[in-house]
């Protein structure tokens, strides 16, 4: 692994520490430093049209950026929900009464 331990930051929004773990780095920028935020936005709106505008390979029906997928699952997981594996669902189950929240009703 790049890291070996795992980076912490502070996000302007979010007071608590955020810890991130994974193999590699991470890099935030303030924007607004560097031009205005409303530029920056119609930027990446441009990158994204030409991005998305480039041919498809063969086999394959669409071309993603980076974190499109993620966002896509997202919001399907908050519209529909999220399976979890009877091991996470119990760890999850037992840190809830470790710290004396009571957890909902589960149905398969």
């Amino acid at each position: 692994s790049f890291l070996e331990k795992p980076a912490c930051v502070v996000l302007p929004d979010r007071p608590e520490v955020v810890e991130l773990r994974g193999d590699g780095p991470v890099v935030a920028f303030n924007v607004e430093a560097f031009q205005p935020k409303t530029q920056f936005e119609g930027r990446m709106e441009e990158y994204i049209e030409r991005l998305k505008a480039v041919p498809l390979a063969p086999g394959f029906d669409e071309i993603y950026y980076p974190g499109e997928i993620e966002a896509q699952n997202d919001a399907r997981h908050r519209k529909e929900g999220l399976l979890l594996p009877a091991d996470t669902l119990a760890s999850l189950i037992d840190v809830a009464r470790l710290a004396g929240i009571a957890a909902p009703s589960l149905q398969d």
